[in-house]
């Protein structure tokens, strides 16, 4: 026999499982949005990272009109590619445009203060790139590229 007093028992337990699939809801919620901004941060990271490639390439060049190749020799190296390749080409020549941001020294007029606008240079090349692969420019660091084992003969 089921009293009148077990229908307390029973709203409190409807609102212990409305309670729980709150939390569950607000877990998942809060999963994605930790996710978004990590990846907002990794990123951001990987910016930096590509960045300083394209700026070490041009100290690493031997002459002034060798820095665009060494940019590309560079972006090539960093993700194992060889310009052979219609679609690595492609990009490659989209960085060319971003590498000029990075200047030797001696082509620098003496009274520029500043480079070429390279944030908003590369939120373009960023948002080609996502439109032409269908995937963030930066998820290329993700692949991982086996390196060829040594065999001695």
């Amino acid at each position: 026999m089921k009293y009148a007093s077990y229908h307390v028992l029973d709203d409190l337990e409807a609102a212990a499982k409305a309670a729980q699939a709150a939390e569950t809801k607000f877990r998942a919620e809060l999963a994605r949005e930790i996710a978004r901004v990590e990846r907002e941060r990794v990123f951001a990271f990987r910016r930096v990272r590509f960045a300083k490639l394209l700026a070490d390439a041009v100290a690493s060049a031997e002459q002034p009109d060798a820095v665009t190749a060494a940019q590309r020799r560079a972006v090539a190296n960093e993700f194992g590619w060889d310009s052979s390749g219609d679609r690595h080409r492609a990009v490659l020549d989209r960085v060319e445009v971003l590498g000029g941001a990075f200047k030797p020294e001696t082509e620098r007029a003496s009274d520029e203060r500043s480079t070429p606008d390279f944030a908003s240079a590369l939120k373009e090349f960023e948002a080609w790139y996502q439109g032409h692969a269908g995937e963030p420019f930066y998820s290329l660091f993700d692949q991982y590229v086996p390196e060829a084992p040594l065999v001695d003969f």
